[in-house]
């Protein structure tokens, strides 16, 4: 038995190995290895509240996905190697190194690494070691699991129970938070999108926004219908152009139309909150000043009712200046450009996004985020200064190595989640990434809980 099951659980393992190497380094790769974009995060647990916000929550999110992964690794190490891995802390350190090495090696090749990887993956670790001993409890005394793990040892019974608590605390803590927070009309966490470093500079008065009641919006969905058909009232599609519809499982307004054409010269998607996208092929004016005034005669046509577009840029870029990145003497190619700010005479309803448009080689795209949303009731807030409390950290998750933090302005925004338009306070400024000086953004939701 053992000549079997011994080679059977190495070819396993190898298996487990394949799919691991896999998933961490060679999975999604259609977003490509680019070292300039490569991104980390240092405050823990900052992935919960981006979990909850499009309303999956963390039992569908990637800190379960990597518990799952690592949760093998926990049961494996054991059984291979009973005497460096069968006690929990030499398991546990093994995991903590693996995952420290492959957070490491994303990082370098250009992906993203996160304490938030690190710790789910540490506690998959647990879980599958936990699972080892509960396996071990159950049928170390059959000549099975001898074999098996060319290995005498039992589990205790007070070890045992213990593993079989660790085990059911691990793997079931998500589902307990996503029932706690589906309980919470706000959600359980705030919502950071960038940290500001306590070593940033704030050179704007916090003292004007106070904690107060402010307005919680519902947004409006089920518009991808009318949406696709205002669109293609301006742009037609093709004969023979290919038209589905999908649930977009709350992405998006619940629901997303798609209007192709064969040979990709017509593409269409229009979202259930009222937003778009379209590429289409054609002739359209080049220059500035006549693309400007083409827009502004279609803002009106593409518009949702009750909303005004009005043009706010136009601009020309490339077919000048070399292309950057190209060989010398390579043009970059000509495109011209306009952006459309959204407004609307009704105070009661609220109007976000904007709409753009870019033209190049024949080919047009449009795109936008523009949604409505009405009243639905008032939440008290916290004050700009706690919301920042909120923001301090050494790092947040999509963010890169930002330097030389200023914050010069806050005021009061909106921002989407789970179809509703809670109040947030928008910190801008500057900062530095790699000696350059950009844009700095953080919105910090602002409902107290």
């Amino acid at each position: 038995m053992k000549r079997i099951l011994r080679p059977s659980l190495w070819a396993t393992a190898a298996l487990y190995a394949a799919a691991f190497v896999y998933v961490l380094f060679f999975w999604s790769t259609a977003i490509g290895y680019d070292r300039s974009w490569r991104s980390f995060n240092l405050r823990p647990l900052a992935g919960l509240a981006h979990a909850y916000l499009g309303g999956d929550g963390l039992a569908r999110s990637q800190f379960m996905l990597n518990i799952l992964l690592f949760a093998p690794l926990g049961f494996l190490l054991p059984l291979l190697f009973p005497r460096a891995a069968g006690k929990l802390w030499k398991t546990a350190l093994l995991a903590l190194a693996a995952t420290i090495l492959a957070e490491t090696a994303q990082y370098f090749i250009g992906r993203s690494a996160d304490v938030d990887d690190v710790i789910a993956n540490f506690l998959g670790g647990v879980a599958g070691w936990a699972l080892f001993a509960l396996a071990r409890a159950i049928l170390g005394k059959t000549a099975f699991w001898r074999a098996l793990s060319n290995s005498a040892e039992r589990t205790k019974p007070l070890a045992a129970v213990a593993a079989l608590l660790g085990a059911g605390l691990i793997f079931g803590f998500p589902f307990a938070l996503d029932a706690l927070d589906a309980h919470r009309p706000y959600g359980l966490f705030r919502y950071v999108s960038a940290s500001v470093p306590a070593s940033a500079s704030i050179r704007c008065d916090l003292g004007g926004a106070g904690a107060q009641e402010e307005p919680v919006y519902l947004a409006r969905t089920g518009l991808a219908q009318e949406t696709a058909e205002r669109v293609l009232a301006l742009f037609p599609a093709p004969e023979g152009a290919e038209r589905s519809e999908t649930s977009t499982d709350g992405y998006g307004g619940g629901n997303m139309i798609r209007v192709t054409a064969r040979d990709g010269s017509y593409r269409l998607t229009a979202l259930g909150d009222g937003g778009f996208h379209i590429s289409v092929s054609g002739e359209f004016p080049e220059e500035e000043e006549s693309f400007g005034a083409w827009v502004e005669s279609v803002l009106p046509r593409l518009a949702p009712a009750g909303v005004t577009l009005s043009l706010t840029d136009v601009r020309v870029e490339g077919g000048v200046a070399e292309a950057a990145g190209s060989a010398p003497g390579v043009a970059a190619e000509r495109v011209v450009t306009a952006l459309a700010d959204a407004k609307t005479a009704d105070e009661t309803v609220l109007v976000l996004g904007r709409m753009s448009f870019a033209y190049r080689g024949g080919e047009l795209w449009i795109s936008s985020s523009v949604a409505l949303a009405d009243p639905a009731g008032s939440v008290q807030t916290i004050s700009a200064a706690e919301a920042l409390k909120a923001a301090r950290g050494p790092g947040t998750n999509d963010s890169f190595a930002y330097t030389d933090i200023e914050i010069t302005s806050v005021e009061p925004a909106f921002f989407e989640a789970r179809g509703k338009y809670l109040p947030c306070y928008l910190f801008s400024g500057t900062a530095k990434y790699e000696g350059e000086a950009i844009l700095f953004e953080c919105l910090v939701d602002a409902v107290e809980r």
